[in-house]
């Protein structure tokens, strides 16, 4: 099945600002956003593309999807070394979609000391 994805360029400098333009213009409502920690999660989501005039090809670990089937490519870098909710660009990609930020489930720990002091 053929889709139609918008790709950002390899030495592109506004990650942000390519996702807003493309944004408004092509895709009618966000359907879902991917983001993926590494090339070995890349490669079966098929995210690749061949870079402009070369032969090397591109990963794009992020992923904004409309509704209308179109798509925003990313290239921008996520560490396997931070949780994800814990990534500026993350962050700053849900913002710009109007997703909710990331908000893993607190540890028992976290609940614990929110309980103790909530109740001193």
């Amino acid at each position: 099945m053929e889709r139609l994805a918008f790709t950002e360029l390899n030495d592109s400098r506004d990650t942000l600002s390519f996702l807003k333009f493309y944004l408004e213009r092509v895709i009618d409502e966000v359907e879902a956003v991917y983001f993926l920690m590494g090339e070995d999660e890349t490669l079966p989501y098929r995210r690749r593309a061949p870079e402009r005039y070369k032969d090397r090809v591109m990963n794009f670990p992020i992923s904004v999807r409309g509704k209308n089937g179109v798509e925003i490519w990313l290239k921008s870098h996520l560490t396997s070394n931070e949780r994800l909710e814990e990534q500026l660009i993350v962050n700053e990609v849900l913002d710009i979609v109007g997703f909710p930020t990331l908000n893993r489930e607190q540890t028992i720990l976290d609940k614990v000391k929110k309980h103790s002091v909530g109740n001193q």
